[in-house]
């Protein structure tokens, strides 16, 4: 199981691998016994091995002022961003892909040594 602590203190989250056993009392006895304070932390447990993270982002529009709101959905898995990495990896390949459709046979030619184009003699 999974101990998700939110630190208000020090602003910062932790994840506490514990037995699977543990009930509640259990858990902030085991929290006091390893130097949290109750009063400062928020926490939850967390049987499995990602929690969904939902992010969002409150904005107001530069050009005509208006409230914006956008959010994405996420997964805290192996306690890793697992989405946010996947989302960039992807987000890459499809630039790349695009860039290859753009420019593709410049590159082949250039690869293959036929494009001259800037080249000193």
């Amino acid at each position: 199981m999974k101990i998700i602590v939110m630190d208000s203190a020090n602003v910062r989250i932790e994840v506490l691998n514990v037995p699977d056993h543990m009930i509640n009392e259990d858990i902030e006895q085991f929290l006091t016994e390893h130097d949290y304070s109750l009063n400062n932390i928020s926490w939850m447990a967390a049987p499995i091995d990602f929690v969904p993270v939902q992010f969002h982002d409150y904005s107001i529009s530069q050009p005509n002022g208006e409230f914006m709101h956008a959010s994405r959905h996420a997964r805290l898995k192996d306690f890793t961003i697992y989405d946010s990495v996947q989302e960039v990896k992807n987000r890459e390949q499809e630039e790349l892909a695009t860039a290859l459709r753009l420019h593709g046979e410049k590159v082949m030619m250039a690869m293959s040594g036929t494009l001259r184009e800037n080249v000193p003699s």
